[in-house]
């Protein structure tokens, strides 16, 4: 009889009739592992190595935060450590840019936050994973001053002073060419010997002007004039008078100059021509004149011609010699136009 332990399959292969050696056919047949059948092989997965950064250019800060928004690595740790100096360099500006980033600013003492002293710890604990987790307490602490000293710094260059802008014509000691425009509705006189009253009717006056500032644009100071002034009767057209002579005015500017108030004395010498011109009652004749006034003129620049157009008043009472008649004393209010250069 035949092995119980033979299967029926075994048997059949086994027959005479089949040929078939079990035994051999089993030792040739190869055995597949039970975790792989049935599947293909996984395929070989090949990841690039990392290289470092060719030159020791400063990464491109993105929305003023770091590490960069792209890139697979930080460049900063990649870095040769032969170039010790630049590396220092980069480490104390991703600092400065994490500290204005977090609205840090600086004192003599070091870093303030919110009107306060700084804690560097929470500083260190945020700062030391961005640029090297070997980095000792002190080599940050170091850090962070160094960048806390260039931004205090760099603010105190901010908060100079700007330089003057120098000085153009016509402003500073710079001379300045004026002329005006006066009209004159009435002047009274009086006589100083009799104390007669008299009156004359309007009259125009053109006035050039010589100025040199003694004091800076816009502020307040003194200012002499040199002074060429004509009369004309403003219903003939007739010319009174004529002469020249100097001025001396304290000026106080406002409003950056635009309105001007003069406090004045001058001194005027010429020639005057002596009568009654709206009537003709009388024949005028040249005769000498000195003239000394003395009062305030208030001008204003027109906007819109950088301070070369001005219109004003002048109120100036003044002593007036003439010929050998008795001095007169004169007042008589004027509006002013004037041209400035």
């Amino acid at each position: 009889m035949g092995d119980p332990q033979q299967s029926e399959q075994d048997k059949w292969m086994a027959h005479p009739s089949v040929g078939v050696d079990v035994a051999k056919l089993k030792l040739t047949m190869p055995t597949l592992a039970p975790s792989t059948m049935g599947r293909p092989p996984a395929p070989t997965l090949k990841v690039p190595p990392l290289t470092p950064p060719a030159s020791d250019a400063p990464v491109k800060v993105v929305d003023g935060t770091w590490p960069p928004a792209k890139g697979g690595f930080d460049p900063l740790d990649m870095k040769p450590l032969k170039d010790a100096a630049a590396r220092q360099g980069l480490y104390g500006e991703r600092v400065k840019t994490w500290l204005r980033a977090h609205k840090y600013t600086t004192d003599e003492s070091g870093l303030v936050i919110d009107g306060k002293c700084a804690d560097y710890g929470p500083v260190i604990r945020e700062l030391r994973p961005q640029l090297n987790k070997d980095l000792t307490d002190d080599q940050m602490t170091s850090l962070i001053d160094g960048a806390a000293k260039e931004m205090r710094d760099e603010s105190g260059k901010q908060l100079q002073p700007i330089p003057p802008a120098p000085a153009t014509k016509g402003a500073g000691n710079a001379p300045a060419l004026q002329l005006a425009w006066n009209f004159v509705p009435v002047t009274c006189h009086v006589d100083t010997s009799t104390g007669q009253k008299s009156q004359d009717g309007s009259q125009y006056q053109a006035q050039a002007q010589y100025t040199f500032q003694l004091h800076e644009e816009n502020k307040r100071g003194v200012e002499i004039s040199a002074v060429a002034n004509f009369t004309f009767d403003a219903k003939t057209r007739q010319l009174l008078n004529g002469g020249g002579g100097g001025q001396v005015a304290w000026v106080e500017p406002f409003f950056d100059g635009t309105l001007q108030v003069q406090m004045m004395v001058s001194a005027l010498i010429g020639s005057a021509l002596s009568g009654q011109p709206s009537n003709g009652s009388t024949q005028l004749v040249p005769v000498n004149m000195l003239q000394v006034a003395t009062g305030v003129q208030v001008m204003y620049a027109v906007p819109g011609f950088n301070k070369h157009l001005q219109v004003g008043f002048q109120l100036a009472p003044s002593i007036t010699k003439q010929g050998n008649t008795a001095p007169t004393v004169d007042f008589g209010p004027a509006a002013i136009v004037q041209v400035q250069w």
